[in-house]
């Protein structure tokens, strides 16, 4: 009698978490809480991206890392530029606001790296310029 019980016991936990009631309702939102976390995490946001692109500050000769910089728009998001990593650039906050004073301008090259264009009295041929520290190897 008591081999009938261990028996049925042992067949009764044979079943599949989906088989159970209680345990497949909470697989089903573990498999869809993997499937936010895989989709969230696959989708760089363009911070992120900018990050990866600049190494940290692209204002040429700072050394700053990423985690002391902010995104920048090449366009302001105000006149209609877009929140893209083909409109933004890493700056620390130094380089940020003397980029907003506007005196020195930044665009992207033709290879999508930021090149920064001095005031006239700073060059007066005006020849962009990279920064080339966080390219190092």
């Amino acid at each position: 009698m008591i081999d009938d019980r261990l028996r049925a016991g042992i067949a009764a936990n044979r079943t599949t978490p989906a088989q159970r009631p209680h345990t497949a309702n909470n697989h089903a939102k573990r498999s869809a809480r993997a499937a936010d976390n895989r989709a969230k995490h696959s989708l760089r946001t363009p911070l992120q991206l900018a990050r990866a692109r600049d190494g940290g500050c692209a204002f040429p000769g700072c050394d700053r890392p990423p985690r002391w910089c902010d995104a920048h728009h090449i366009t302001a998001w105000t006149t209609g530029g877009t929140t893209a990593l083909h409109n933004g650039v890493l700056l620390c906050g130094y380089h940020h606001r003397l980029i907003h004073r506007r005196e020195w301008e930044v665009r992207l090259g033709a290879d999508g790296r930021p090149e920064f264009t001095p005031p006239h009295y700073v060059d007066t041929e005006r020849k962009p310029r990279r920064n080339l520290y966080h390219r190092r190897t």
